[in-house]
């Protein structure tokens, strides 16, 4: 079907040209011309840091004041086995699923944690590990270190519990530094 349109597209066009060449007086107007509008200004893009191939600086100021409603949150990833910031390292937050009527302390073991990736709030580390999640919906998460989709470490506790992380609207909340021990 729509080889077919554009060949007849295509017919048309031909047989305007054939007629405006057997025929000096016809003139074609020309094509309409559409206004042109400048480019939206937009934040930089990230840059590679200095001293350190390859790692972005985040473009984001830490904290972050959230939108009016939502909630932002910071902290700093460091590798637990050496200390250093785990930079350029991607993070999402999982929604929390619960039963109805779940007490606090249950939630560990009767709820569920989904990611959506392509809705769920996520972002990357700096070359510090810093890392922002700026006017995200107020709630209860559980946080996600590396691709949701493949690798990756749910920051748990020492019994290796899922850790339920709340942010609270029109707050900016601190996680602090956090040690991933990324296996």
């Amino acid at each position: 079907m729509v080889l077919q349109r554009f060949a007849l597209a295509a017919l048309l066009g031909i047989l305007i040209l054939a007629l405006a060449a057997c025929n000096p007086g016809l003139t074609v107007p020309p094509a309409p011309t559409l206004p042109v509008s400048p480019l939206p200004t937009q934040a930089p893009l990230p840059t590679a840091a200095a001293n350190t191939p390859g790692v972005l600086e985040s473009p984001l100021p830490v904290p972050v004041t959230p939108d009016a409603g939502t909630a932002s949150a910071t902290g700093r990833l460091i590798n637990a086995s050496t200390s250093e910031p785990l930079t350029n390292q991607s993070l999402s937050l999982g929604a929390i699923i619960c039963p109805p009527d779940v007490a606090e302390e249950d939630k560990r073991d009767l709820c569920v944690y989904a990611i959506d990736a392509a809705f769920d709030p996520s972002t990357l580390t700096d070359n510090a590990g810093r890392f922002t999640f700026a006017s995200i919906k107020a709630g209860e998460y559980v946080m996600v270190v590396g691709n949701p989709e493949a690798k990756h470490t749910i920051l748990a506790n020492s019994a290796n519990q899922p850790l339920i992380w709340k942010v609270e609207a029109d707050k900016v909340t601190d996680f602090g530094d956090l040690e991933v021990d990324l296996r």
